[in-house]
């Protein structure tokens, strides 16, 4: 009976150890290298600089605050997947204070990638829903997640992303006088993006720098009918009992994963 009890416990670690190695992300030939990759927030073909006043539609606007959550972040080769990281929080109000910093980014990074050739990258927006089941205080302050100015406690969720701004309401652009207040969470609004056929090289001995931009002015598309009245559709803070800011909010998430493009 022990001798059967012991082979029986063999097998099973070795079917354990076949499962985690046909999983594993890790190392596959022994030799990594480091990937940074790189976040830009654009305003169209420029680099988005707080508070300066961009043209949308005929009309100035500022951004005043751009954050969001990202997750999920991995490279793909194959059905395999290389995680660079689980979740972080991008936050470039403080960031682009001016052209030179905008240019720099927000570079998130690995030291040890598996060398090897990828075929996509994968990433979402928001905080899934297995982490935004917790709050602010199960985490260190220094943490993506313990930022308590980041999570709504009447809906149980993470603020997945802000962007706020001014805009022009009338002729006089001296003062911008409309407010925008894009406020997105809940799980309904997360999103994942998947990037696939390309041709991305880690090398031994050498940095792999991959720079992801995302186009601010993509957030304020309306379709193919231009781009958003933001007159009438200015706000949303994702309110669940209010459906015209759930619809809203439902666009602007979709408008996220057009914004988000690879260099």
């Amino acid at each position: 009976m022990h001798n059967i009890l012991k082979l029986t416990l063999f097998a099973l670690s070795g079917i354990s150890i076949l499962f985690i190695s046909s999983c594993t992300t890790d190392e596959p030939n022994g030799t990594v290298n480091p990937v940074d990759i790189v976040f830009k927030a654009m305003y169209d073909d420029r680099p988005l600089v707080i508070n300066e006043r961009y043209d949308l539609n005929g009309k100035e606007i500022t951004i005043t605050r751009f954050q969001f959550y990202i997750s999920d972040l991995a490279l793909k080769d194959g059905n395999m997947d290389v995680s660079i990281n689980e979740i972080d929080f991008m936050d470039f109000t403080q960031k682009n204070i001016s052209e030179a910093a905008a240019l720099e980014g927000i570079t998130v990074s690995r030291a040890s990638v598996p060398i090897g050739e990828y075929d996509g990258l994968k990433l979402s927006i928001g905080v899934p829903s297995d982490l935004n089941e917790y709050v602010p205080a199960d985490y260190s302050s220094s943490h993506p997640l313990g930022l308590g100015s980041e999570h709504w406690a009447a809906w149980n969720s993470y603020i997945f992303s802000k962007v706020d701004g001014r805009f022009d309401t009338n002729s006089e652009p001296t003062v911008l006088e409309g407010s925008i207040q894009y406020h997105l969470g809940t799980d309904d609004m997360f999103r994942k993006k998947e990037f696939s056929e390309l041709d991305i090289s880690i090398k031994e001995g050498a940095v792999k720098t991959i720079i992801i931009e995302i186009d601010a002015k993509k957030i304020f598309e309306n379709g193919n009918n231009g781009y958003l009245d933001l007159a009438t559709e200015g706000e949303t803070h994702t309110n669940p009992n209010e459906p015209g800011q759930i619809e809203l909010a439902t666009r602007l998430a979709d408008n996220w994963l057009n914004a988000i493009m690879i260099q």
